[in-house]
Formats: structure tokens, sequence, C-alpha cells
């Protein structure tokens, strides 16, 4: 990481590519897509890249959509249908880019957890593995957290990230986080 702090990286990457007057779902889409990438090419922790470059490529080949429009107060993991024929997608808040702008790294962390469970879909374990979704994403989202914290160690975390802390201390490496861990594979287009 460069010298310069690491919300100004995360904004400058952003910015770079941001375009003036896109229709709210639009831009949202492209900083939400922003900050994916910021994750898989710039953020200096393995795990949450390897994680988000799968989530890059099964977002961008619509596998899992992001929309707009559904009444949720943060970036949202959403599926719907039957068990048999599950649609899933990613639900933003309609003031996400304000909320992105005012504190981008927590946002990234939302984009983690959700970016955990689009993979998750993706390898099917809606239908296999159902209770651990959360847990590993939660555990995804605190190797974030440590990273952040060491990057960027006079950044306050809210009430909820500490909680996701003190359940998941040591992020991926927690016994509790370990035992829900797979192999991912990577995204390949047939």
């Amino acid at each position: 990481m460069l010298t310069e702090s690491l919300e100004t990286q995360v904004l400058g990457h952003l910015q770079g590519r941001r375009q003036e007057g896109l229709p709210l779902h639009k831009e949202i889409e492209d900083l939400f897509t922003g900050g994916v990438d910021f994750l898989r090419s710039h953020f200096p922790n393995t795990s949450v890249t390897r994680l988000a470059t799968v989530a890059w490529d099964i977002i961008g080949f619509g596998i899992t959509p992001v929309c707009l429009g559904l009444p949720v107060p943060t970036m949202t993991f959403i599926v719907a249908g039957t068990i048999e024929a599950p649609q899933a997608m990613i639900a933003a808040p309609k003031v996400w880019v304000n909320m992105l702008r005012k504190d981008p790294l927590t946002q990234l962390g939302a984009l983690v957890f959700v970016c955990s469970q689009a993979v998750d879909y993706y390898h099917d374990r809606l239908t296999i593995d159902r209770d651990n979704i959360r847990l590993r994403a939660h555990a995804y989202e605190a190797d974030y957290l440590n990273t952040v914290r060491q990057l960027a160690p006079s950044w306050e975390l809210s009430d909820y990230q500490l909680g996701v802390l003190r359940e998941f201390p040591e992020g991926l490496a927690t016994p509790k986080a370990n035992r829900t861990l797979y192999c991912i594979r990577p995204f390949i287009a047939a």
C-alpha cells in the first residue's frame, strides 16, 4: 500500500471509475464494482482478494446482479424463488453512494460480507451448508477488518464491527470460522 491513507486510496480508486450524470442505479453499480475491483486488485489480504476475484466474475456475469429499489438499510444478499431454482441478487440501499462517501472502509466491509454470500451461492452452499453462510461472511468481514486496523489504526470501528471481531477475533483463522471454510473455485464462463 502507498503512504497515503487507505481511505484516500479507496476513494481515489472509486473516483477514477466515476462518470458524471449517471442514473442512480448505474452509479451504485459502478461504485459497487469499483469497490470489488479495489478488493481484488489492491487490498493486501490474499483471502479477501481471492474472494473478491471470484465475486467480481460472478457479479459481472450476472449470476448475482446488483439491484436497487428494495428497501434495505445496507448492502444485502437476497435469494428468492424455490429451493430447486433459487435466484440471487445483491440489493443496495438508495443512499449507498452517500454511505460510501461518508465511510468507504465500512462499506468495503459490507462488500466483503455480501461477496462471501454471493460466492457461497455460486458454489451451491445454500443447499448443502446453509447454516454456515452467515458465519463465513462474518469471518471474511473480520479478516478484512483486521487488515484495515493494521493499515489504518486510527479508523474507528462501529459497535457492529466490534461484535464481528469479538466473534471472529482472528478472522478466518478463528477456529469457529476455520471449520466452515471450503476451497473456493474460480469462476469459469461456459
